[in-house]
């Protein structure tokens, strides 16, 4: 094993022992998945270090793989993003505790119920269409003929 393999090993094995720190340690979404994204960065460091170390052929098929990785963990980030947003929507908070705590407090058949609830709340503010009403909207009255509708002041219509 060559100087620089052993040194970029040295280094993925750092950034992974940092990375389980910050997930131990960080108690919002946006921090866990910091620390997740961490993780994938070590495994490229890795995959990086054992190339240098491997023959030509076998240097291409671990770089090939750890674009791989950096793919998924691009993936994983994007996921991870919307969620904490869903997250923040949903409790105004992205702390894990509360997300947990709330987990364990709602009995097992309460989930209809709490949906039911979401769709009352979303729909509290629309005001209900009469029998009437076809969904269009009030636009005010409507121009006496077709010359007027398609007049411009130009025209004097």
């Amino acid at each position: 094993m060559s100087q620089n393999s052993a040194v970029l090993l040295g280094l993925a094995a750092c950034l992974a022992g940092v990375a389980v720190f910050a997930l131990i340690h960080r108690r919002d979404a946006m921090g866990a998945l910091a620390a997740l994204v961490m993780f994938f960065a070590a495994v490229v460091v890795a995959l990086v270090g054992f190339s240098a170390s491997a023959g030509q052929a076998g240097a291409a098929q671990l770089q090939a793989f750890a674009i791989l990785v950096e793919l998924l963990g691009s993936l994983f980030v994007g996921v991870g993003v919307a969620l904490t947003a869903v997250l923040w929507r949903r409790q105004g908070s992205d702390l894990l505790a509360e997300l947990a705590n709330r987990a364990a407090s709602v009995p097992d058949g309460a989930d209809a119920d709490s949906e039911m609830e979401l769709d009352s709340e979303r729909g509290a503010g629309l005001e209900e269409a009469g029998p009437g009403d076809e969904g269009e909207a009030d636009l005010g009255p409507a121009p006496d003929g077709p010359d007027q509708a398609g007049a411009t002041p130009a025209e004097g219509g």
